[in-house]
């Protein structure tokens, strides 16, 4: 069994009413970014697609009871690019990037339950080599989010989190110029943080 798994597991048999009533916390956390489009597609052999990576995010979410919250986030992934394109030869392994992704959203936890349900707005913007060139100017886009994930407080100071969102966004990098298409796209980020209790009990 993986570690993720033994972990939501464990948290969803712990008891809801171990959650107390704490009005402000944050919560740093390790994420996993996954990108299910491409920058660009012309056909199998001629894409450019954000690279799957890690990264660290910090989110700090307020309380006005057990159920509702309102939550802003922001991780650093570093994700580059990966180019396959006939015309080149050993274009691999990824050019060197990263991702920044900040986002606001409302949280939902039903009463006696230890799951949450998200919806929110956000930002990703890229950087790094992969996108420091010329012509490439639009390179922050404005996302929907919708998530899910499992919640409890361990003691009044401390617990645990593990969720996945969606980010769904429409990107065209260059532009106006033909290069790169105004593409849909959907990333994945999973996250496993531990939430700590700055105001309440």
């Amino acid at each position: 069994m993986s570690i993720a798994r033994t972990a939501l597991v464990a948290l969803l048999c712990i008891p809801a009413t171990a959650q107390a009533q704490v009005k402000l916390e944050v919560t740093p956390f390790f994420t996993s970014y996954y990108a299910t489009n491409e920058l660009r597609f012309l056909d199998d052999n001629n894409l450019e697609r954000q690279e799957a990576a890690p990264g660290l995010g910090t989110a700090l979410t307020w309380r006005f009871n057990n159920v509702w919250a309102v939550e802003g986030a922001v991780a650093y992934i570093r994700s580059g690019v990966v180019v396959k394109d006939t015309s080149f030869v050993n274009f691999e392994p990824a050019t060197e990037g990263y991702l920044v992704m900040s986002s606001a959203r409302l949280l939902f936890q039903p009463r006696r339950t230890n799951i949450y349900f998200a919806a929110g707005v956000g930002n990703t913007t890229r950087g790094g080599a992969a996108f420091d060139v010329p012509g490439l100017d639009d390179k922050s886009d404005l996302s929907g989010i919708v998530g899910f994930g499992v919640r409890s407080r361990v003691s009044p100071q401390w617990g645990f989190r593990i969720g996945a969102e969606l980010h769904f966004y429409r990107t065209n990098i260059d532009g106006d110029n033909a290069y790169y298409q105004d593409r849909l796209q959907r990333d994945v980020i999973v996250t496993i943080g531990v939430p700590f209790a700055l105001v309440g009990r």
